[in-house]
């Protein structure tokens, strides 16, 4: 996801275990560049999400992936830049899992997975 469609937090949703995962990230609110897979790809995504579930037949067990990546920055000697990522898994019915989200994303749980293939 590039940094113009980004937000600083993402989440994910497996209604089969009633698993919410949110993940929050620091980014600047100005474009910067990032680094992406090759050099030219200057402008490179903000968010990864590797899915390697039931559908990739190379998979070694389901997991979902998510990256979270800071500026790229050309720092003087002993200079510091930050990036925070932070993760948190929530468990439960999904009336309150559904509150959460209504309040982080602005839409309910029935909202969001009717718009799932």
């Amino acid at each position: 996801m590039p940094q113009a469609s980004a937000l600083n937090f993402i989440g994910l949703y497996d209604p089969e275990r009633k698993l919410l995962t949110i993940v929050q990230f620091t980014m600047p609110r100005s474009p910067h560049r990032y680094l992406g897979q090759t050099p030219a790809d200057v402008y490179a995504d903000v968010v990864r999400i590797r899915n390697n579930g039931p559908d990739n037949p190379e998979a070694r067990g389901r997991f979902v992936e998510i990256q979270s990546a800071s500026p790229a920055a050309l720092l003087r000697p002993k200079g510091r830049m930050q990036h925070f990522h932070r993760t948190i898994h929530l468990e439960g019915s999904e009336r309150h899992l559904s509150d959460i989200t209504k309040k982080i994303f602005g839409a309910s749980l029935k909202e969001i997975t009717a718009m799932l293939p």
